[in-house]
C-alpha cells in the first residue's frame, strides 16, 4: 500500500488535516496509510482522521526553524518512503515547502487547487500569470508527489474511523540554534469568512465606497468579504479575498455588489445555495449564477436595502 503524508500546520492542525481529501482524490478511499507530521501543540483535533500521527518536541528556540523541521520530515521519509507530501500553501508551509523539496531532491508543485490521479499519473491544477489562467502540471515518472495545496480548496468528509496511532519524536540539536527568537506577539483573532451563513461581498463597482457595506451586513448579521481588485489596490485586507488565491465560501447567501464575476473569483464560491449579483452589467459572469439579478447602482441597492430591512425589524418590536 501507498504511503502519504501532510505536514501539520502549526498555527491550524486541523484546517490542514483537510488536506487528505488531496489523498483521497489520488488514490481513492482507503488507497493509502496516512501519516501526518505535526511540531508540539494538541492533536485532539484530529485524531481518528490519520493511521499514524508523528509528533516532534521541537528544542528551545527552534520552533520557527523550518529548515531544522524539513530535516525531521526526510528522516520520517528516509524510513517510511512516502509516495505523496502536502504541505499546506500556508505562511508556514510556503516556507516549508521548497526547502523540503531540496533535501528531498524532487519536484514542487505550489498552491495547488484541484488534483486528481488516473492511470498512475497525478494532475495537479495551480493559478498561473496572477489567476488568469489555470496550469495543470502532470506527474508521471517522479518516486513522490510533492505539492503544497490551499486549505480553501479541499474538504475532507469522511469521519474519524481510523485508530490512529502517535509516535513520539524527540530529536536532539547540535550546538546554538542558527535562528534567534528576538520578540513573540499573539495576532488578534478575528472572524473568518468561510464560517458565514450570509456574506456581502464587494468588487470593483463599489471600490470607492466600500465601507458602505457595512451598513448591510450589520441588519443582515453577515460579514464582509471583498473581490481581488480591492485587495490588490490595497482597500481590503487578503484574509476576506474570496476567490482562486483568496478563501473559498459556502455561505447559504452570497450578496455581490458591484463584482464582474472572473473565473478566479468564481471558484471561490462552492456550494452557496443563492446569490443575489448587483450589477450595472447585466451579462456580468456572476449575473449567470444567480438566482436574483438587480441592474443597476450597488450603493443605491445596500442604501434602499438596509433602511428597508431597518423598518421592518422596527414594526416587529
Amino acid at each position: 500500500m501507498r504511503k502519504a503524508l501532510i505536514y501539520l500546520d502549526s498555527q491550524d492542525r486541523k484546517q490542514s488535516a483537510q488536506l487528505l481529501e488531496v489523498i483521497r482524490r489520488i488514490y481513492g478511499d482507503g488507497g493509502a496509510k496516512t501519516y501526518a507530521a505535526a511540531f508540539g501543540g494538541n492533536l485532539e483535533a484530529i485524531k481518528g482522521f490519520f493511521d499514524e500521527v508523528h509528533q516532534f518536541q521541537m528544542p528551545d528556540g527552534c520552533a520557527y526553524d523550518m529548515r531544522l523541521k524539513a530535516s525531521y520530515i526526510k528522516q520520517l521519509h528516509d524510513k517510511e518512503s512516502f509516495s505523496c507530501i502536502v504541505i499546506p500553501a500556508t505562511f508556514e508551509g510556503r516556507m516549508m515547502a521548497p526547502i523540503l523539496a531540496v533535501k528531498l531532491q524532487t519536484g514542487l508543485v505550489a498552491d495547488v487547487t484541484e488534483v486528481t490521479g488516473e492511470d498512475g499519473s497525478v494532475r495537479m491544477v495551480r493559478p498561473a500569470f496572477d489567476g488568469k489562467l489555470m496550469a495543470v502540471i502532470e506527474n508521471e515518472d517522479s518516486d513522490i508527489v510533492m505539492m503544497s495545496a490551499r486549505l480553501s480548496a479541499f474538504q475532507y468528509k469522511q469521519a474519524r474511523i481510523r485508530d490512529t496511532k502517535i509516535v513520539y519524536h524527540t530529536p536532539d540539536i547540535e550546538g546554538e540554534p542558527p535562528i534567534k527568537v528576538i520578540a513573540e506577539g499573539r495576532k488578534q483573532s478575528t472572524e473568518d469568512i468561510r464560517d458565514a451563513e450570509i456574506l456581502v461581498s464587494g468588487g470593483g463597482g463599489v471600490m470607492e465606497r466600500f465601507p458602505s457595506l457595512h451598513q448591510l451586513a450589520e441588519p443582515l448579521h453577515a460579514m464582509v468579504a471583498s473581490s481581488r481588485r480591492l485587495v490588490d489596490s490595497g482597500i481590503t485586507p487578503r484574509s476576506i479575498q474570496v476567490g482562486q488565491s483568496g478563501k473559498t465560501v459556502s455561505p447559504r447567501l452570497y450578496i455581490a455588489l458591484g463584482i464582474y464575476g472572473s473565473l478566479q473569483h468564481i471558484e471561490g464560491l462552492d456550494h452557496v445555495e443563492d446569490i443575489i449579483s448587483v450589477n450595472i452589467n447585466r451579462n456580468a459572469p456572476i449575473c449567470s449564477l444567480s438566482s436574483i439579478v438587480v441592474e443597476g447602482d450597488a450603493i443605491e441597492f445596500i442604501e434602499k436595502l438596509s433602511t428597508k430591512i431597518k423598518k421592518e425589524k422596527e414594526k416587529q418590536l
